[in-house]
């Protein structure tokens, strides 16, 4: 159970942490975390406990479940914005139409799209960390020992 909590810890953590080194920023630490910490409590935590009630958590589940956990939330969100800005006439974003006439264009197609694979690699990444700390604990001994290279 520590273990759980452990992992569920470190990687709601993680996020945060390495955003926010890439922008040196300690707002930015303490935003993508509590947007992680909610993601993992409200979504994160029920996948588990429903993948291990039937006993389906493994490497591929857990790295589903992440994606999902960390897409579709964000999709829906920005589809929202989408949508509202669908409302105008044209909408420019660093010098390329996103939408055109009320309809998204390809480039907006494409910036909403790499928007969503963007939190889905967080969600991602932050799944297979959980995993890999929940999975590599052995409860007697500790960690389990690092199988030789050679």
């Amino acid at each position: 159970m520590k273990i759980r909590v452990f992992a569920f810890l470190i990687a709601m953590l993680l996020p945060g942490f390495v955003l926010g080194l890439f922008f040196m920023s300690l707002g930015v630490f303490y935003l993508v975390t509590i947007v992680s910490l909610g993601h993992g409590l409200v979504l994160g935590l029920p996948c588990y406990i429903i993948l291990s009630k039937f006993r389906w958590v493994n490497i591929y589940t857990a790295g589903l479940s992440g994606l999902l956990v960390g897409a579709i939330p964000f999709g829906v969100w920005s589809w929202q914005g989408v949508m509202m800005a669908a409302s105008t006439e044209a909408s420019n974003n660093r010098n390329s139409n996103n939408m055109v006439d009320g309809v998204l264009s390809i480039a907006g197609w494409f910036q909403y799209v790499n928007g969503v694979l963007f939190f889905a690699a967080i969600g991602f990444i932050c799944a297979l960390t959980f995993w890999l700390i929940v999975n590599n604990y052995d409860k007697s001994n500790g960690p389990k020992a690092a199988r030789p290279l050679s």
